[in-house]
């Protein structure tokens, strides 16, 4: 999980079997998709987990937020 999340924001606790559960989805998706990279994000644009690619975690945050608010 992504440890840039910020408490403030969000009351979402995932343990550890939730955590490897989304990873094994989100590998599968970018599998199925072709995307290099992907993001699950909450309600208030943190990220929860991302995978593939070699993308900087300040902008993800940025774009986290960017969608959260569109």
């Amino acid at each position: 999980m992504n440890d840039g999340m910020d408490p403030s924001l969000t009351s979402l606790i995932v343990g550890a079997e939730e955590s490897d559960a989304i990873t094994v989805c989100l590998r599968r998706l970018m599998d199925e998709t072709g995307a290099t990279q992907i993001m699950l994000l909450d309600r208030a644009g943190q990220i929860l987990s991302s995978e593939g690619g070699d993308a900087r975690g300040h902008e993800m945050m940025h774009l986290g937020a960017l969608l959260a608010g569109a």
